[in-house]
Parts: C-alpha cells; sequence; structure tokens
C-alpha cells in the first residue's frame, strides 16, 4: 500500500506501519523472541494486541502480513478526576529524550497540555528533567481547596457536688458547693465561629470552591443571657446575679436569693421561685422552701424547724439536723448533711450522712452514711 512505512525488515521477516496499526509479515523461521522483542523495544509507539500474530509468524514462517498491534498516542494526557493533578505518558523515540529532539518534545508537550486547557501549575523541572517513556508523570499540579473548620463550643461547666478537700488534705464530707453562682457580666461559654475555608484551583486554571465548616448552635435562655460577637468568637454573659442551670444544652441564669445571716424574726419564712442560700441556720419553728437547689451553710446546723422543702432540686445542710420529732426535710433529688436526729427525711434520690443517723424516718431511693464510723439506729428507712 501507498501509506505503508517500513519500520523493519530482515531476511527473517518485515514489520509495517499503517494508518490502522503495525503488521508483521514472515519468510522463514530463524528468528529468536529476543531478538524480535529487541526490536520492539526500539518502538514505543507499538502497543501489541495480537501475541499469537507475532507468534505464528516467528515459529510458522513463512506467514504473510497480519495486524499484530496498534498505535500508542505519542503524548497522551490526563487529568485526576478532582483536576487537580495532569499526567503526561510518553510513546516516542528514545531518540527524543535528548538534545535539540528533547526541547522539541517538551515543546510539543507544553503545546498538548494547552490544547487540553492545562495552564495552572506546570512542573517545568519535570518536563526538563524526568521524562521517560510508558510511565505517568505529573506534569502539573493545582491547589486543593482548604475546607473550613466546624464551630468549636466551649460551655460553663457546672460544679461536681462533691466534699470539699482541705489544705491539710482531709476532706469535709459536709462543704458542699452545691449552687453554681455568677455574677452580671459573668463568663457562660463561647462559640468559635466556623471558617469558609480557602478556595483552591485546577490544572484548568478553575477555582475549585472550599466547603465553609458547619455552624453548631448554642443554647441560652435571652432573658438572663446576652451573647457579644468579637473577632470570630460568640461569647455568652450573664445578664443578671444568679444560678447557672441547663435545661438540657440550654443555659440560663436562674433567680438565686441569699440570706446573709439567719431565717428568723428578722427574716420571716421564705418560698422562693429558684436557688436559695441561708448563709445561717434556720430558726425553730420556721420553714424555708424552694423550687430549685438550697444551702443551709451554718456549721450550727438545724433545730426543730418547720420544714425545709426543694421541689425540684437538692438540699445541703453543712451542720447536722436534730429535729426533736418535728422536722421535714424534703427535696426532689439528693439531701446531704452531716447527721440526723429525730427527723423525717423525704427525698427522690439518695440521702448522704456524715456522721449517724437516729431516731428518724427516711424516705429515699438510698441512704449512705459517708464516715467509716457511720451509724444508724433506730432509724427507720424505706
Amino acid at each position: 500500500m501507498a501509506n505503508d512505512i517500513i519500520i523493519y525488515s530482515s531476511e527473517f521477516l518485515k514489520i509495517i506501519r499503517r494508518a490502522d496499526g503495525f503488521y508483521i509479515e514472515s519468510y522463514k523461521a530463524g528468528m529468536s523472541i529476543d531478538h524480535f522483542n529487541n526490536i520492539i523495544s526500539q518502538h514505543p509507539d507499538i502497543k501489541i494486541t495480537s501475541f499469537m500474530a507475532i507468534k505464528n509468524a516467528i515459529l510458522f514462517a513463512p506467514k504473510p502480513l497480519e495486524k499484530f498491534g496498534d498505535i500508542k498516542e505519542r503524548i497522551n494526557i490526563g487529568v485526576s478526576s478532582d483536576g487537580l493533578k495532569a499526567y503526561v505518558k510518553l510513546s516516542v523515540s528514545p531518540k527524543e529524550f535528548c538534545g535539540d529532539a528533547k526541547l522539541n518534545l517538551i515543546k510539543e508537550i507544553m503545546g498538548k497540555l494547552k490544547a487540553e486547557g492545562i495552564v495552572f501549575g506546570i512542573k517545568s523541572d519535570v518536563l526538563v528533567n524526568e521524562l521517560i517513556n510508558d510511565k505517568q508523570i505529573l506534569v502539573a499540579e493545582g491547589i486543593a481547596p482548604e475546607n473550613g473548620e466546624d464551630s468549636v463550643i466551649k460551655m460553663y461547666e457546672m460544679k461536681e457536688v462533691k466534699p470539699e478537700v482541705k489544705e491539710d488534705g482531709k476532706v469535709d464530707h459536709y462543704q458542699l458547693s452545691l449552687i453554681n453562682r455568677v455574677s452580671t457580666g459573668e463568663w457562660l461559654g463561647e462559640r468559635k465561629e466556623p471558617t469558609t475555608g480557602v478556595p483552591g484551583r485546577s490544572v484548568k486554571g478553575t477555582i475549585i470552591p472550599a466547603t465553609s465548616g458547619k455552624k453548631y448552635p448554642i443554647l441560652y435562655d435571652r432573658n438572663t443571657v446576652r451573647e457579644e460577637y468579637k473577632d470570630g468568637v460568640t461569647t455568652l454573659y450573664a445578664l443578671r446575679n444568679g444560678a447557672v442551670h441547663f435545661d438540657g444544652d440550654k443555659i440560663s441564669v436562674s433567680n438565686h436569693l441569699e440570706i446573709l445571716g439567719d431565717v428568723d424574726f428578722k427574716v420571716g419564712n421564705i418560698d422562693f421561685d429558684g436557688y436559695l442560700t441561708v448563709k445561717g441556720t434556720v430558726e425553730d419553728n420556721f420553714s424555708v422552701e424552694a423550687r430549685k437547689d438550697i444551702e443551709i451553710l451554718s456549721e450550727l446546723g438545724l433545730g426543730s424547724v418547720r420544714e425545709i422543702v426543694s421541689r425540684e432540686g437538692s438540699i445541703s445542710i453543712n451542720g447536722g439536723i436534730a429535729g426533736r420529732n418535728k422536722s421535714v426535710i424534703k427535696a426532689k433529688k439528693d439531701i446531704y448533711t452531716k447527721f440526723i436526729s429525730d427527723a423525717t427525711i423525704i427525698c427522690e434520690g439518695s440521702v448522704h450522712i456524715g456522721f449517724y443517723c437516729i431516731n428518724s424516718n427516711i424516705t429515699a431511693k438510698e441512704v449512705i452514711i459517708d464516715s467509716p464510723k457511720g451509724v444508724a439506729r433506730q432509724a427507720f428507712c424505706q
């Protein structure tokens, strides 16, 4: 045929290149497989598609002209699915990796890259120093987008109700911090806002958008807590003095009443819709009731008070209870005290007693005597 190009010819066989691929024709047997492989290695643009045609031509000569291979693309350009990397795979003559032929090859590759729209992140040093046949070579690399960071939330941590450790290392089982007090303007939590991220660029020069970080909600009671935004951080502050309270994940500052002295004739009975701290004691025949936690801090404890009631919270009495068969202490949650004598205790949680419990009626989920020397005598528990 007029367009046939003879790329190899000997007494044994002939290899012809046509527009649709490579053909082999043999005349006589005698060529070794190694010799044939050496011939093929000089023509990296040959992609063998029929080993049977080669075998027949070499071992069973003579054989007529038969196709045995396709034409590889001289310069094959591929781009990764994310558009961030471009590769070149060469099938050219080894002579083209030297001298002026190499310069022409580099120009040809650059032209092919441009034709494929690859204009960003081209690695010139790779084109000069790392070209080789039959290998995917990274010749261009884009910039990956930097996705934004999710918001980060830190909230006020409620103090665990546990005994205080004194300087001498001894544990006071009755000095408890039941109420988490805060003042107006005090920090309650913060959210570091999400970032938008930094966009990237593909090897074709297109902008790759970044994914913004997720914004998580920060929940608070707008009547008792305010927010302030500054420098990418939303901070929560208390709007009033009170006691920190969480309703699920929602933070608020509940009413907190502090009685600086005793509950007596100067103060009268108390019924408060919030948290209550009595820094003194409750005198005989008086009653104290609150919706949330109650703290009675005097080391003198209680005598024959009428009633101490927490409708939704716990009660902590730093001293003991000498009820004289009159006092009633009720809590929705737990009760903490040093000792109990001649009193009625009712709670839905646990009763924590430091030293002893005598001549008392207790209704609770459990009764815990914290001291190793503690005793319960003539106490009816249910």
